[in-house]
């Protein structure tokens, strides 16, 4: 099978994937030729595996046991940021095409973190996100459970407007209690 491989800038090759038993053999060959050291990484559901750096002529022959990816892969990312514990990931979420987000793995699932334009992209998850900073730049962390559900907070109450709070709570206080007796009497007057 050959999967396409993405970079920043949108497409940046391609790799033949073979499928063995206990393994994926990846052959990869970038668009262009580079005097930097890229990264590439194999993309299957919500995890990304570093597969490892091409030559100058963008190629790279590797190997990866199937048990690290949860299924074939579906794409390949490119990057020259360096080797961490965030992986770059590029996918569909929620059926929303998403790109160089990053994940890393977490204890029960996954964490994804994504720039904040690719974060708008999802309003009903926006009160589940976490803001948080990596390398110099602001993200949007979301966890995503072991089945890729991702962990949603409820919103907050939108707080009651004010004029409707004024009309149901100032309004007793001017309010005079209703009087069964007939105008002009002493009990009348009494009860003003």
């Amino acid at each position: 099978m050959q999967i396409k491989l993405f970079d920043r800038n949108g497409g940046a090759g391609a790799a033949e994937v073979k499928e063995s038993t206990l393994f994926y053999h990846f052959t990869i060959q970038l668009d262009h030729k580079t005097d930097t050291p890229v990264r590439v990484y194999a993309v299957a559901g919500l995890t990304s595996v570093y597969l490892g750096i091409p030559d100058r002529a963008g190629r790279l022959t590797a190997q990866l046991a199937r048990k690290h990816l949860p299924s074939a892969p579906a794409c390949g990312v490119v990057t020259d940021e360096p080797r961490g514990v965030w992986q770059p990931w590029r996918g569909e979420l929620d059926g929303v095409p998403v790109s160089m987000a990053l994940t890393r793995a977490a204890e029960d699932g996954c964490r994804m973190a994504m720039p904040e334009e690719t974060a708008a992209r999802f309003p009903a998850w926006t009160a589940s996100f976490e803001p948080v900073v990596l390398d110099g730049k602001q993200y949007y962390e979301l966890f995503f459970d072991a089945d890729g559900r991702p962990r949603l907070r409820e919103a907050p109450p939108e707080a009651e407007t004010s004029a409707s709070t004024n009309d149901e709570t100032d309004n007793t206080a001017e309010e005079s209690p209703e009087v069964d007796a007939p105008a002009g009497t002493a009990e009348a007057e009494a009860a003003r």
